[in-house]
């Protein structure tokens, strides 16, 4: 079993060091623990970006030297925007003040389920760039969990495999957090362990025929 470090968010969240727009972003460090071995899984679970805050958000990719984003969220549902666009269209390019990101691939799996693409993320100052492998479940309902296990555990299985070194993994969902309004994306932070499976920490959780959830609000997929 794998064993989620988590401390105050205070103590945990990610400082910006050279930021345009100061040192705040919400996002915090999570370090997951194989039981029985040394290996620790490092992440940063943060929201999803804003028109406002995807300066920060690229910011902080660039800063931790992070090298894959895994996006549990789709851009609209029912008609409500649920996170920004925060990146260029194939063949495109962002640019900011400190990083360029450029779009080189988008491919959707047969299912429907993931989108996946690769970016180039360019560090203005010294003109250095590296490879970001970005990959976007969308099958995940708003308010629930998926309807087919078998599929979110396949994308959890790709994205142990396109992790890389000992950099963080960016997790994230959708920009809006509604309170008591259910076990959506929003409502979890998915972690992936070196076992294949998924860890979801539930801040509202409602009794349904696909969800259980215990008292200390922590429930695994396996």
């Amino acid at each position: 079993m794998t064993s989620p470090v988590m401390f105050r968010h205070d103590s945990t969240r990610v400082i910006l060091k050279n930021a345009p727009n100061g040192d705040y972003i919400n996002a915090n460090y999570v370090n997951m623990v194989i039981s029985n071995t040394d290996v620790v899984n490092r992440y940063i679970a943060t929201q999803g970006p804003l028109p406002s805050t995807t300066e920060d958000f690229w910011q902080m990719v660039l800063e931790e030297e992070c090298n894959l984003i895994v996006m549990v969220t789709t851009l609209i549902e029912r008609g409500r925007a649920k996170c920004h666009k925060y990146w260029p269209c194939v063949g495109e390019v962002l640019n900011m003040q400190n990083a360029i990101v450029k779009c080189v691939n988008e491919e959707t799996d047969s299912s429907g389920s993931f989108i996946f693409r690769d970016f180039v993320l360019v560090d203005v100052k010294n003109d250095l760039s590296r490879e970001i492998k970005h990959m976007q479940y969308i099958a995940w309902p708003d308010h629930g969990v998926p309807e087919c296990p078998e599929q979110f555990l396949t994308f959890i299985e790709k994205v142990r495999h396109n992790r890389k070194g000992e950099a963080p993994v960016v997790v994230h969902c959708s920009a809006e957090y509604r309170q008591n309004r259910g076990s959506g994306s929003h409502g979890n932070s998915p972690m992936f362990d070196g076992g294949g499976r998924a860890h979801l920490s539930f801040r509202d959780c409602e009794d349904n025929e696909r969800t259980k959830c215990y008292d200390d609000t922590k429930c695994w997929i396996k």
